[in-house]
């Protein structure tokens, strides 16, 4: 189980019955470990993970990275496997979610639709002479 006061981060997985295989629950950790095993496998900074669309192979290898920590056993191959079971776009989020959790990056501010209020109008200015 994931403990987010560590930084780590909840990924659950769904099984797929057909396959007997169950839902799991698996915990990433960003750490500066796994960022520095992140570039050197893919020899990619995490500023251009974050800044640009990235490869299946990058993210992959992203995934693989942040399992490390609790999952040593999940090798880049099985951490592949993964993928098609979440999709690209889910992947890419749990990985920047699981950045977010360690500290790495800042939660993008959630948009909100705020009734427009138009600010009052100054009055008339008084004479404050004593």
């Amino acid at each position: 189980m994931a403990n987010a006061l560590k930084g780590e981060y909840a990924l659950i997985v769904k099984g797929d019955p057909a396959l007997s295989i169950d839902d799991r629950e698996y915990t990433l950790v960003i750490d500066t470990e796994a960022l520095c095993q992140m570039e050197s496998t893919t020899g990619k900074s995490v500023a251009e993970f974050i800044g640009a669309k990235s490869s299946v192979t990058v993210l992959r290898a992203m995934l693989w990275c942040a399992l490390q920590a609790k999952h040593p056993e999940i090798d880049l191959t099985a951490a592949g496997d993964l993928i098609p079971r979440l999709g690209i776009a889910r992947t890419t989020v749990e990985i920047l979610g699981a950045m977010q959790a360690g500290g790495w990056i800042k939660p993008s501010p959630a948009k909100v639709d705020a009734p427009k209020v138009d600010p009052p109008k100054p009055g008339p200015r008084k004479n404050r002479r004593a």
